[in-house]
């Protein structure tokens, strides 16, 4: 773990999605060409026995077919720790 600081329970936490930032602006053919979502705020709620987090991710407001959609809340179970982002993983946010 970064800096020797370990996960607890209630930490916020950055949280990368393994999925694409949703097209805002026009269609696309693919998906593929769209960037990496950016960090995503989540709070741990479990510290498992196998060094893996269980998160509850605040997913933002998305747009399908030029309509906003709602926001609300995900669960994952079993996320890596990465000191990085990395897809499907959560790092601690910068210092301010």
């Amino acid at each position: 773990m970064s800096n020797g600081v370990k996960p607890t329970v209630g930490r916020m936490v950055h949280y990368y999605s393994e999925f694409r930032m949703p097209n805002l602006f026009r269609e696309r053919e693919s998906n593929a060409d769209l960037p990496q979502m950016g960090p995503i705020a989540a709070v741990i709620v479990a510290v498992n026995c196998n060094g893996t987090v269980a998160l509850d991710i605040a997913l933002p407001p998305y747009v399908d077919q030029g309509r906003p959609g709602p926001s609300g809340h995900e669960g994952r179970d079993l996320v890596e720790f990465s000191e990085t982002p990395k897809p499907g993983c959560w790092t601690w946010p910068p210092r301010a």
